[in-house]
């Protein structure tokens, strides 16, 4: 089994519709996954150009798509959980969209582009702590999101409640 482009969203992987192709065993050993790497988007919708997730594991051994670049970090040097804010921070900013390149409204970022990109760095405590508050606040987003889905429902339901006193249904 294999990801690809298509699996990868903005921060999660979509395991509900993985392939399956052969891979010999120089490339099942080049393509295979680790827990914490960092799957990135090569080809895209511009705007989703260097989606990323990290690969946190799975069931069964996977591999990846060459339409994948793979970021494996470093623990001397810095984090998956901030490599993903980074990434995620270039695709929201459209830093990647910029470097890479467009055909047909298709966006490309290669290898080359990608290890291109800036890259912060700062000390390993403070990915840390940037990690901890990006966290809390993406907490605090989704705690909002969901309250705003709720009255959204609530509101529907009274807008029917509403039209069907109005005319008697």
């Amino acid at each position: 089994p294999y990801l690809r482009v298509a699996n990868i969203k903005d921060d999660r992987i979509d395991f509900s519709d993985v392939k399956w192709m052969d891979f010999d065993e120089q490339e099942f050993a080049h393509y295979a996954l680790r827990p914490n790497d960092i799957l990135l988007s090569e080809g895209q919708s511009p705007e989703k150009l260097g989606q990323s997730a990290i690969f946190r594991g799975h069931s069964e051994p996977l591999c990846f798509q060459s339409t994948l670049h793979r970021f494996r970090a470093d623990p001397n040097v810095t984090t998956p959980e901030f490599a993903q804010i980074v990434f995620r921070s270039h695709v929201k900013s459209g830093l990647f969209r910029r470097i890479g390149s467009i055909t047909t409204n298709i966006g490309h970022l290669t290898l080359e582009k990608f290890r291109a990109a800036p890259f912060p760095l700062p000390p390993l405590a403070e990915q840390h702590r940037i990690v901890a508050e990006v966290d809390r606040r993406l907490s605090i987003v989704r705690g909002v999101a969901a309250e705003v889905d709720a009255n959204l429902k609530r509101a529907e339901a009274l807008r029917r409640a509403v039209l069907a006193k109005a005319f008697g249904a």
